[in-house]
C-alpha cells in the first residue's frame, strides 16, 4: 500500500478492480480548501485516461509489473503478436489491450510488454510516433492545416508546409502533428 500523497507518474495501481498507470500527480491545496491529489491515470488494459483525486493520506493499492522487452512481429486481425528476442516464445496481446497506440507499431520495432503474474496485461507505447507522410493535399491558402495520410493509413492534420516522404512526430493519444522530423 502507498499513500496518495507518495505516488509518482509511472507507478501501477490497483484502483476499483483495474491496473492503472499514474501519468501524473499533482499535489494541490489552498487557503480554506480541501487538500487532494489530483491524478491523471491510464487504464493498462484498454488506454482509457482518467482524472482521480484523492485525500493525501487515502491508502492505494501498488501492483509492481514486470518489464520484458519484445519484438513486434505482426498483425492477424485484431491480434498483435511480439517475440522474445532472446528465447524466441511469442505472445499476442488484442487491439483492445493495446489501445489507440497499437496503430502506430512497426514490424520489428523493440516494445516493452508489461507482464503480472507472468501474463502480458499491456505495452509500453510511446506516447509519440515518427512516421512518413505518403500522401498530402497541395497548400491551400484559406487555412493553416491540410490533411495528410501516414506511412500507417492514419489521416491527419498537418500545417501547410509538410510534403509527400517528410517525416512527421504524432501524439498518439490525441492523433495530432507535433512536429516535422529533420533529415539525418
Amino acid at each position: 500500500m502507498i499513500s496518495a500523497n507518495k505516488i509518482k507518474a509511472g507507478i501501477i495501481l490497483s484502483i476499483d478492480g483495474q491496473m492503472v498507470r499514474v501519468i501524473s500527480s499533482d499535489y494541490h491545496s489552498s487557503g480554506k480548501m480541501v487538500t487532494a491529489v489530483n491524478t491523471k491515470l491510464k487504464n493498462i488494459k484498454t488506454g482509457t485516461l482518467i482524472e482521480k483525486h484523492f485525500k493525501p493520506d487515502e491508502k492505494l493499492e501498488e501492483i509492481h509489473l514486470e518489464r520484458r522487452d519484445y519484438e513486434f512481429l505482426y498483425v492477424d486481425g485484431k491480434d498483435f503478436y511480439f517475440m522474445n528476442p532472446e528465447n524466441f516464445d511469442q505472445v499476442n496481446l488484442s487491439e483492445e489491450v493495446l489501445g489507440p497506440g497499437s496503430s502506430f507499431l512497426k514490424p520489428n520495432s523493440n516494445v516493452p510488454l508489461l507482464f503480472f503474474e507472468d501474463k502480458p496485461v499491456g505495452a509500453m507505447i510511446p506516447e509519440s510516433a515518427e512516421l512518413k507522410v505518403t500522401l498530402a493535399a497541395p497548400p491551400l491558402q484559406q487555412t493553416t492545416m491540410k490533411s495528410a495520410v501516414l506511412e500507417n493509413g492514419r489521416e491527419i492534420l498537418v500545417p501547410q508546409f509538410i510534403k509527400v516522404g517528410d517525416i512527421v512526430k504524432i501524439d498518439i493519444q490525441t492523433n495530432k502533428y507535433l512536429e516535422r522530423i529533420k533529415e539525418k
